[in-house]
């Protein structure tokens, strides 16, 4: 037998090769199509079997090297003419049972490493002699004019659906659109969710937000869990159903769509409607998730995703049990990256952000099992840097020591007892930042306003003296209840130093206030 390991190359260079979010919708569709679907069906007769699948690679058993041979070239070929520009690459090695040991995964995708390092790179198909035009979406030639609408009566188009001259991986992107929209709508349809939810147009999500955020998941120590599968799966009583790697991929998927479904159903509540939600989901696959949603309910959203995951993860005993065997713990936690920018930002830009907070979370949730990870940045400038570069302008000096002005990214435990660094608690954090959200726009009857939160914000960062002394008035002058819930939340006592000597907690709640929707549930 042999093992084949059917993955692709550079899959965010891909999704994200342009800034219109039309494309990256379609391309990421192509990409869990073509190495799960497509697969799947090449296998179909050939006495070959899907192991594992997620968007992006998939292991197949295979009776011979002539079937892995015959699987590859299927697969490919079909990626070369329905996503130009991806690319597909397969591999196989010996397999000594049916269930592949951690030793051959390994070597599979060491094998799959080598020959991606020795095959030249899709952009090499297509050059530029003879002389062509430029796409208007990449920097690859065009293909043809092309419009996503067909001219009216009288030969004209709608305003902005113009032709264009566009290349061919843009247009098939564009092509596979509308099933990508299909599959997500069928996502929230499903009974178990409770009723019919729509979603809001991407040109519409940007005419009514003042901000758009984009949130990118992913599961902790997922690859160490399947890397490992095939040694643990034989061990496991057989009282817990199927014990196959296939089994494994389908319960992934599935606490992945259950957990993005309960987060759009929870927004619905807080919106106070069922249609046109304002999410927009870019890729939903395996343990990976990418939304664009209204920068309001980005934080909200995010927590209802993490704390979901790991209670749907809890009801796939398979899952469980090879978690626990693999890591020591049940518990199967992700973490979330949150970049919040203005709705024309380059969305290409702003997704490598959220990347980055991502990696960033994960980084402080492994050093805490047993708790998700969050981490969140506001980019109120068109200016982007690397995430460490922001991050280094959030250390200032005060008064002969270096202070961190961010206690992000935060800790969000998966169950109870769970232990949470001091400051990083996101359970502790959100109910502030919720009340901050409530501080009125103008003077009624109460000192703090909406003004001068924004004003402290500032002051916070380059002039902390200065900051003090606003806190100290403001506690002098309040008037109201919500006055004092106000500063409470701000977590500043009268002489205007933090309660809990730290400043992070303060310019936290500060920022991200104006993105914790008070329709929220804790």
């Amino acid at each position: 037998m042999k093992l084949v390991l059917i993955s692709t190359v550079g899959n965010q260079a891909y999704v994200f090769a342009s800034n219109r979010l039309r494309e990256a919708v379609g391309a990421s569709y192509l990409l869990q199509e073509l190495t799960t679907t497509q697969v799947e069906e090449v296998c179909g007769g050939l006495g070959a079997a899907v192991l594992q699948k997620s968007s992006g690679s998939t292991l197949v058993r295979v009776p011979d090297a002539a079937t892995a041979r015959v699987v590859i070239e299927k697969v490919t070929t079909a990626a070369l003419r329905r996503a130009p520009g991806l690319q597909v690459l397969g591999v196989y090695v010996d397999l000594a049972a049916e269930e592949p040991s951690a030793a051959e995964v390994r070597t599979a995708f060491r094998a799959w490493h080598r020959h991606a390092g020795a095959t030249a790179g899709a952009s090499v198909r297509f050059q530029r002699l003879p002389a062509v035009a430029s796409c208007r979406s990449t920097d690859l030639p065009a293909q043809a004019w092309h419009s996503d609408t067909g001219p009216r009566r009288d030969g004209s188009y709608p305003s902005g659906e113009e032709p264009q001259p566009l290349s061919a991986e843009a247009i098939a992107k564009r092509a596979a659109r509308p099933a990508a929209t299909a599959r997500f709508a069928r996502l929230l349809t499903a009974d178990e969710i409770g009723g019919d939810l729509g979603l809001i147009a991407i040109d519409e999500l940007f005419e009514r937000a003042d901000s758009v955020a984009v949130i990118h998941a992913d599961a902790n120590r997922l690859g160490r869990i399947f890397e490992n599968a095939g040694d643990v799966l034989p061990t496991l009583p057989e009282s817990i159903g199927e014990r196959t790697t296939g089994e494994l991929s389908r319960q992934v998927q599935q606490v992945a769509t259950e957990s993005f479904q309960w987060a759009t159903q929870q927004l619905a509540e807080q919106v106070g409607a069922s249609k046109g939600l304002p999410v927009v989901p870019l890729v939903i696959g395996g343990d990976d998730l990418t939304v664009l949603i209204d920068g309001r309910f980005a934080l909200a959203f995010s927590r209802e995703y993490l704390q979901a995951f790991d209670q749907h993860a809890a009801a796939q005993p398979l899952l469980t049990a090879v978690a626990h065997a693999v890591t020591g713990r049940r518990s199967v936690t992700a973490c979330a990256g949150v970049a919040v920018v203005k709705p024309h930002f380059p969305f290409s830009a702003a997704y490598g952000l959220a990347d980055e907070l991502c990696r960033n979370a994960k980084v402080l949730a492994a050093a805490h099992p047993g708790t998700h990870g969050l981490d969140v940045h506001v980019l109120l400038d068109s200016t982007l840097t690397d995430l460490a570069a922001i991050r280094a302008g959030y250390l200032v000096e005060h008064e002969g020591r270096h202070v961190e002005l961010t206690a992000r990214p935060y800790l969000l435990a998966a169950a109870p007892g769970v232990s949470v660094p001091d400051g990083r608690d996101w359970a502790e954090v959100e109910p502030r930042i919720r009340t901050l959200r409530r501080a009125p726009a103008g003077l009624d009857g109460g000192v703090v306003t909406r003004s001068q939160l924004h004003a402290l914000r500032g002051e916070v960062r380059t002039d902390p003296a200065r900051a003090r002394r606003r806190i100290t008035d403001l506690h002098r002058r309040c008037a109201t209840e919500l006055d004092r819930e106000l500063l409470a939340a701000i977590g500043a006592g009268p002489s205007g130093s933090a309660d809990d000597g730290s400043a992070a907690g303060l310019l936290d709640a500060l920022e991200l206030a104006p993105f914790a929707d008070v329709g929220a549930t804790p």
